[in-house]
């Protein structure tokens, strides 16, 4: 045998309450009884102004909970595209233009193995006594005190 209690209210106790919350002096229980009271099917039609009332409040709760976590979703997702779409850009840029190039004898070389090999036959080309000698005339200060003079004159 099971014993169920009934929580409804009667219409009588459901208009005190009613007029109870248009004076504001219901408590908080009496309103959860009266959102409850008045969220029945079927209800008679005097109560459709107070459940239009209680359930506009409730469709504001309601809208106000999925807005505030659809904000930061939107956000995210929004500044994730900019950055997507910013690294794209800079990686078509420098694909589209080569940035390693080279002049040799007045003419411009961007394949970068050619340069490579023109850089290597330079070096060997080079004797060690001009790559010594390039050494002590960076030490040599009065090289340096006659250079530095040219930017002092001004």
């Amino acid at each position: 045998m099971k014993i169920r209690y009934s929580h409804s209210l009667s219409f009588e106790k459901a208009d005190k309450l009613i007029e109870k919350y248009y004076d504001g002096l219901t408590s908080v229980a009496e309103e959860k009884e009266l959102r409850n009271f008045l969220s029945q099917p079927n209800l008679p039609e005097q109560y459709k102004v107070e459940r239009d009332i209680l359930g506009f409040f409730e469709a504001k709760k309601k809208k106000r909970i999925s807005t505030v976590q659809l904000i930061p979703f939107k956000r995210w997702s929004s500044v994730a595209a900019v950055l997507i779409v910013g690294v794209f850009c800079i990686k078509f840029y420098m694909t589209a233009y080569p940035t390693n190039f080279a002049y040799v004898d007045g003419e411009k070389i961007t394949d970068v193995s050619q340069i490579k090999q023109n850089a290597m036959a330079s070096l060997n080309d080079l004797s060690s006594d001009e790559v010594a000698d390039g050494l002590n005339s960076l030490n040599d200060s009065e090289l340096i005190d006659q250079q530095l003079s040219v930017f002092s004159n001004n």
